[in-house]
């Protein structure tokens, strides 16, 4: 997440200790938060956390309509796409959800690998910004790499009510993401043919929600993936900034499904990360069967990527697994 999504979760959160503490009625804090002067934006997202306490004990439905409008508003705020749209890749194809978006996908070849990486970026970043990096990433890790958009992402669209006509895709949001990467999945699977087992999963900031969650239910279903990395993950996205909003909503739930995963774990975190503080690295590598946790020393969030150390960390651990390049058929034995 950007700085200012923080900066807006983490208002949120003091506004609604001070209101509380102060002893204000909830009628009385929704009726200043719609008439005050701050930002429709950041109204609409106190105004619905507010309701959502009051409401909250209520059973059915109408629970589930506040809870789904309070994470369209976090998902306002949680996503950033970039604005301008640069040319895509001449070698990106489309692949299609099961709700009929279509998002750009790239698959650069490393002839010989053993292992194919799957990258989800990082809620401010698209597909094309993310190219040179991809091929990159292809380069010192001597793998394969597959690289994607979410729904609402760069060139994603949909069909419209013209035949062959193409149209905005729906804006982007956690649901959207999970049908963004099972579509990623099911191509990597069925169309690029790559094993379940040499498959690896890198999920960086807001990219570690669906990485998670689509590892965790392939665990689930008994399909084991050769392995997952984590780099600037959170338990949760409004964990982030809060221990008083994750009762109230959440999104990208990482901490109560990453215990379901089987395969290694990479987990890679700044030391000096001032959007999302290392603890929660910490956590989740507490609640993994399997994980290798690793602080780059000096890294913020922005930078954790760009230092040696990072590069060095992922290299080693994909050296390690089981079927990596060294057994390739390009692979040469090691020194005696």
């Amino acid at each position: 997440m950007d700085a200012c999504s923080v900066d807006i979760f983490g208002r949120l959160n003091f506004f609604l200790s001070d209101c509380l503490e102060s002893g204000m009625e909830m009628t009385e804090i929704i009726e200043f938060l719609l008439t005050s002067d701050i930002g429709e934006r950041r109204s609409q997202l106190f105004a619905a956390s507010v309701r959502w306490t009051i409401e909250r004990p209520v059973a059915g439905r109408r629970c589930h309509v506040i809870t789904h409008k309070m994470g369209f508003i976090l998902s306002k705020i949680a996503f950033v796409p970039p604005r301008n749209k640069s040319i895509l890749s001449a070698v990106a194809v489309f692949c299609k959800t099961t709700s009929g978006v279509y998002i750009p996908l790239v698959h650069y070849d490393y002839p010989g690998a053993a292992y194919t990486l799957m990258f989800s970026h990082g809620n401010a970043c698209d597909l094309q910004q993310a190219d040179g990096f991809l091929l990159h990433l292809r380069q010192v890790f001597r793998c394969s790499v597959v690289g994607y958009d979410y729904i609402g992402y760069g060139h994603s669209y949909q069909i419209g009510s013209v035949a062959g006509s193409r149209t905005e895709p729906p804006a982007p949001s956690e649901d959207g993401c999970y049908e963004a990467i099972d579509a990623v999945y099911h191509y990597v699977s069925e169309t690029l043919r790559i094993p379940v087992d040499r498959q690896i999963w890198l999920g960086e900031s807001i990219g570690s929600g669906p990485t998670v969650d689509l590892v965790s239910r392939l665990a689930q279903l008994e399909k084991r993936v050769g392995a997952m990395i984590l780099v600037s993950p959170f338990w949760s996205t409004t964990r982030i900034v809060s221990s008083v909003l994750p009762w109230i909503v959440d999104m990208f739930a990482n901490g109560a499904k990453i215990g379901n995963v089987e395969a290694p774990v990479l987990i890679v975190h700044g030391e000096r990360d001032e959007l999302i503080l290392p603890e929660h690295s910490r956590w989740l590598a507490a609640e993994c069967v399997d994980a290798q946790l690793e602080l780059i020393v000096g890294a913020t969030h922005n930078t954790v990527f760009l230092t040696p150390q990072t590069f060095e960390t992922v290299g080693d651990f994909i050296d390690a697994l089981p079927h990596n390049w060294r057994a390739s058929i390009y692979g040469l034995p090691e020194r005696e």
